[in-house]
């Protein structure tokens, strides 16, 4: 087997059962399913040549771990539908996943904490500003879009997705400081408050300086001029 996808299931607790082994499995969705901490962790262990792991809706998580060899792809969204997992207020951890391309949150509902250790060939992040509390990728903590330390810039990430809600550009701009070598930049807007001043800035932003080489607006509707104006600041 080498695809498989739940949906609208209850895991039995997998620490009592034998060890559950998926040595082909390459490709896993969970939606709207429910299982603990622990079997989460049992059950991603058991599949030792995963490449996409696909979470929605996930019922029953405290902060769980992530560890992988052969994993290149995470997709999380917390929302299914209309509807929102019971608990969004879990963290997710990403440790040893030394094949790790690609972080997609897909939604702004959660984790409200993601904590990446290592993953030294990470190159595509999507990111939504509305109700994350942190993201830390290596030593660079983010707390809701603002950096709060500047001691690690991210080399490796090549492309950067954005969700932004509301009059957030200083935090969009700050947030951008935090990765070096970004070639490929997508802002999806959603409605919010309108920004009613443009904030000038004396420093460049470097990835917009050095690296960038294309920007995506998405929802755009000629009413934020102010969201691509450090584009025209070079």
């Amino acid at each position: 087997m080498r695809v498989a996808k739940f949906r609208n299931c209850h895991f039995p607790p997998l620490n009592d059962a034998p060890a559950l082994i998926l040595p082909r499995l390459k490709h896993l969705e969970l939606v709207a399913v429910c299982l603990s901490k622990g079997d989460m962790e049992c059950l991603l262990r058991g599949c030792t040549a995963l490449e996409y792991l696909h979470l929605q809706a996930i019922n029953g998580l405290s902060t769980f771990h992530i560890t992988s060899m052969t994993l290149q792809t995470i997709c999380v969204c917390c929302s299914c539908g209309r509807k929102t997992s019971q608990k969004v207020d879990h963290g997710m951890v990403i440790q040893d996943t030394p094949a790790l391309e690609r972080l997609l949150v897909v939604d702004q509902e959660g984790p409200t904490r993601i904590n990446v250790i290592s993953a030294p060939k990470l190159t595509v992040v999507s990111y939504s500003s509305d109700k994350y509390s942190e993201l830390v990728i290596g030593s660079t903590p983010v707390q809701k879009m603002i950096p709060t330390s500047l001691t690690l810039k991210l080399c490796t990430v090549k492309v950067l997705e954005l969700e932004s809600i509301g009059p957030y550009l200083e935090q969009v701009v700050g947030f951008l400081r935090c990765f070096l070598c970004p070639e490929k930049l997508y802002i999806e807007i959603r409605l919010g408050p309108v920004v009613d001043n443009v904030i000038q800035y004396n420093n460049h932003v470097e990835c917009l300086d050095l690296h960038l080489s294309e920007i995506t607006l998405n929802s755009y509707r000629g009413t934020l001029p102010e969201i691509i104006s450090p584009a025209h600041q070079r």
